[in-house]
Parts: structure tokens; sequence; C-alpha cells
């Protein structure tokens, strides 16, 4: 469902990863999302922000479902979605990492 609303956004194209789903603004990846493989769970997905404001990164820091990645200094991040409700957190730090994927 995710993979869908993304690719659905302006300029945004999907390719195949290593398991994952690849999404790509205008040839820059923000996001990977599972599709065969995962790293920190089955539910996970990840998505990089290349410049964490001090306050995203405690946001960050302190969000119950996202966890710390061997990525995290190429600025990945990954979320668990296990319920609905996190879709919704998930969409607005994917939709920030889009953002920064100008």
């Amino acid at each position: 469902m995710l993979t869908t609303e993304l690719a659905s956004w302006p300029n945004v194209c999907t390719k195949p990863m290593f398991g994952f789903t690849a999404m790509y603004r205008a040839g820059k990846i923000f996001a990977a999302l599972p599709k065969t493989r995962a790293l920190v769970s089955g539910n996970a997905l990840m998505f990089k922000l290349l410049k964490p404001t001090p306050a995203v990164r405690r946001k960050l820091e302190s969000h119950p479902r996202i966890a710390p990645t061997d990525f995290a200094q190429s600025k990945w991040f990954a979320m668990e979605v296990l319920e609905d409700k996190d879709l919704r957190d998930a969409l607005r730090w994917l939709e920030r990492a889009y953002e920064e994927a100008r």
C-alpha cells in the first residue's frame, strides 16, 4: 500500500534493490520499502534524511517505532509499521525524506 502511495507522488519512480523497493525522486533515492527482505523487521521501512536538524534528530531518537540502523552514518533510518495508526507517522517521515530528495 505504501509503495503504491509513494509511486503516485510527482517525479517518483521505483526500482528493485536487494529485496526492497527503492523509491527515487528525480533520480535521488529517499526510501526503501521491504519486498522480500528486511533489515530490522519485515514491517520496517527505511528513509533517508540528508540534513536532520537537532530538533528532527531528537524526534527520531524519541520515536518508539524508529530504530537506529547500521546505515545511520549515511543518513538512513528505519521505522517499524506495526499498526494502521503507524502509517500516518510513516507517511510524514517519508514525505520529509521525499522533500529532501530534490
